[in-house]
């Protein structure tokens, strides 16, 4: 019997033995094909009407079903996206206009695309010039080439660092606040601290600050990687750190290096001298 013939019979059995499975409405394709991609491995026969395309779980993988819809592989789709944006940054002209922020970028780019402008605008960052398109970027690709994080990262970010400093603010003294500020910046940034030994130092701030010592050494012991980091922030911004510091180095067992002293000897005077001057912050 001809191959091809049984192909196509067993094609046939196939779908009209499949069950069909509704998906909600917004449900993207990708979504779709993982999806029936998930039933094929667990044995499953059903099909799913996409865009009025009946695509099946053993039937149909990434490339038939991006065929069936829109007439392409999604390799395909994706290379003539590129060559489409290529097209749109050769073309696209320059405007000088000025943006402050990242959001002032983003709104008048929007502004731009919606009137259907073609243009660029150069954004000052820490790394240099950058250009932004309004026919090509998206608000989250405008903030990862400014920030390194999509909005949402970014504003989870930031929203992290407003509540720590908004816990810490009465901790450190008003002198230090700029730079430990800029400390939990750098943490929270960090995607390996993500801000961990900040939360650990506040805490132990916070118990040095209502008199428990005790606590706050055993806070410290349960401490994992977070313990150096959250540690050296003590030592550098707790009003009472270097005593602190010297208890938990002791604890360990360890003997402070002459470096480290003359470091303590420098905080501590540092420390008493905003004391006296009554400038440490309520």
């Amino acid at each position: 019997m001809d191959e091809e013939i049984i192909k196509k019979m067993n094609e046939e059995l196939i779908k009209k033995t499949a069950v069909k499975v509704n998906v909600l409405g917004g449900t993207k394709l990708d979504e779709v094909i993982k999806f029936l991609d998930e039933a094929n491995k667990n044995g499953k026969n059903i099909y799913v009407v996409f865009n009025e395309q009946n695509l099946y779980s053993m039937l149909d993988d990434e490339d038939s079903c991006y065929k069936k819809v829109v007439g392409m592989t999604k390799a395909e789709l994706e290379r003539e996206w590129q060559e489409d944006m290529q097209k749109l940054k050769d073309t696209a002209e320059y405007d000088d206009t000025f943006c402050h922020d990242v959001d002032e970028a983003v709104n008048y780019l929007f502004k731009q695309a919606y009137n259907g402008k073609n243009v660029y605008i150069e954004f000052n960052t820490f790394k240099g010039k950058i250009r932004l398109y309004s026919m090509v970027d998206t608000m989250n690709s405008i903030y990862q080439k400014v920030t390194g994080y999509t909005k949402g990262e970014y504003d989870a970010i930031h929203q992290k660092v407003d509540a720590l400093k908004e816990r810490s603010k009465n901790l450190v003294s008003f002198e230090k606040s700029a730079d430990w500020f800029g400390y939990i910046i750098e943490s929270v940034e960090d995607p390996l601290r993500k801000g961990k030994d900040v939360e650990l130092a506040i805490r132990v701030m916070e118990l040095l600050d209502a008199g428990d010592s005790a606590r706050a050494h055993q806070i410290m012991a349960q401490a994992d990687r977070e313990y150096a980091f959250a540690l050296t922030a003590i030592l550098q911004f707790a009003k009472d750190g270097p005593e602190f510091y010297k208890e938990e180095i002791a604890g360990l067992g360890l003997k402070l290096t002459k470096e480290e002293r003359e470091l303590i000897e420098s905080i501590e005077a540092q420390n008493n001298q905003y004391k006296n001057n009554g400038e440490v912050k309520d």
